[in-house]
Order: C-alpha cells, then structure tokens, then sequence
C-alpha cells in the first residue's frame, strides 16, 4: 500500500525554485550596482585638472571626506541588497508555511485521499491495511469507490460527489481498527450500488434511494459489513451487533430505523 505525505512532494521543489530566484534577484541586484557610474567631483565637471592630494593636515582631512563619502554608495547599495534579501526570504517562508500548512492535513493512499488530524489519518491508513490484508476484495471496492475519506461530524457516503466522499465521525472510526475498516467497507458498497446503478442504466441522472440507500440498500450493506467483520477476525460484540440489521435510535420522543435518522442528527 502506498501512502506519501502530498506536501512532501512539492516541498522541495518549491524551496528549490524560491532559492534559484533569490539568487537571480541578488545577482541582478550586484549587476546594476557595479554598473552604476562614480560621482565626479565638482572640479572635474567643471574641466578642471584634478589636484593630487596634499599630504599636509588640510588637505589630508578632506581627502578622507572624498573617500567616505565615494564608498557610501557602495555600502548603501551592499544595505539595500541585504534588505531585498531579507524580505524576499519573508515572503518566501510565508508562502511555505501556508502550503505545508494547507497540504499537512491529508495524504493519499493508493488513489484514495484521507483527510482530517493526524490521528484520523493513521486510524484510516491502519484501516485499510488491514482491509488489505486480510479482505482485498473490500480493499479493491473502497479504493475503487471512494476516492476521498473525510474526517466530519457526522457519518455518511456523498456517493454523488464528485469525487465519491465517505465522511466519516470519530466515534465511529475510533471504537476499534475492526470496527474502522468495516465502517470503511460499509460505506465504500453504498457508492458500489450508487454507480453500479449509473452504470447498468446508462443516461438516468438520480439513482432510485431504496437502491443504494433507505432500509433496502442499508441491509445490503449491513449484510456486506458482517461479511467483512468476519473477514477481519473482529471481536464476537462487533459481529453481533452489526447482526442485528434492523437497529433502532431515539430521535426526539420517536424511536426511528437508524437510517431515518437524518444527517445532521447522527452522532456516528
């Protein structure tokens, strides 16, 4: 199984190419420095002879002038080369933390994105080794089925989406890796009936709920859930309990067939 931090592709790219233009501009920067013409003084603009410099007090005092004030151009510009410097490589480490930073919550992992906190990542990652190893069968459908895993509130598979998401909440990803990688199977077969429907009806735009979803679809996916615990060697709880297809959950005052329970009200 391949899984690669996606930042850590461009990162070094991305510090190569802001090192290679630093360079530039401060080459740049030297360049016009060196080419930049010498003041003359007030004698040689006017065609005067140029005196040669006295070795007495007076004169000598003056030539030290001379000499400052034709080097201060030089040092301004070696201030001005350190400053650019400077902001440049400012600039340069903002856009890197907000890449990293931007890229450091998800990784891929054969084709399937997972994002979410690091703990989730490695929850997922450990998930689907399992799966793929001990079910490759439902390795092969979650990686053909779900193309992202998503860290969320509530549980649930946008299987419309583009690409197919499987949102899943930690209660859920964190009771054991078994129960994980099941969950991962189980939703990763809502978005096998969703497609495999696309496909067998060629042109229809809406997939009929009961086929993918509603208490048909869920059964099915139950049923292929348990099969997959099984698989796996889960604990005897975990088989018995995914079992018992028809589950019921408090909603209000009601008791409701959990997938009646609306999206924004899962707490799995």
């Amino acid at each position: 199984m391949q899984a690669y931090y996606s930042h850590l592709s461009f990162a070094p790219l991305l510090t190569f190419l802001c090192v290679i233009f630093l360079v530039c501009i401060l080459k740049k920067r030297h360049a016009l420095s060196r080419s930049a013409p010498t003041q003359a003084s007030p004698g040689e603009l006017a065609g005067a002879e140029p005196q040669p410099r006295s070795l007495g007090s007076g004169p000598a005092e003056l030539s030290i002038v001379a000499d400052s004030a034709a080097t201060a151009p030089k040092s301004q510009t070696a201030r001005g080369i350190v400053r650019g410097a400077l902001l440049l490589w400012s600039f340069v480490s903002v856009l890197m933390i907000a890449f990293l930073g931007g890229q450091a919550s998800r990784i891929d992992i054969d084709s399937v994105e997972v994002r979410g906190d690091a703990r989730f990542r490695e929850q997922i990652a450990s998930a689907l080794l399992l799966l793929k190893t001990r079910s490759p069968q439902a390795y092969k459908t979650v990686t053909n089925y779900v193309r992202v895993i998503e860290q969320a509130k509530h549980t649930g598979m946008a299987a419309w989406r583009t690409p197919p998401t499987s949102e899943l909440n930690d209660a859920s990803v964190f009771v054991s890796l078994t129960w994980c990688a099941a969950g991962l199977a189980h939703e990763s077969y809502h978005s096998k009936l969703y497609h495999d429907y696309l496909a067998q009806h060629l042109g229809t735009v809406a997939v009929p709920e009961d086929v993918w979803g509603e208490e048909e679809g869920e059964k099915r996916c139950m049923e292929y859930q348990l099969r997959v615990l099984k698989d796996l060697g889960a604990p005897l709880d975990e088989i018995s309990w995914c079992a018992q297809t028809n589950n019921w959950y408090l909603l209000g005052d009601t008791n409701v067939p959990y997938w009646k329970v609306p999206y924004e009200a899962r707490f799995w």
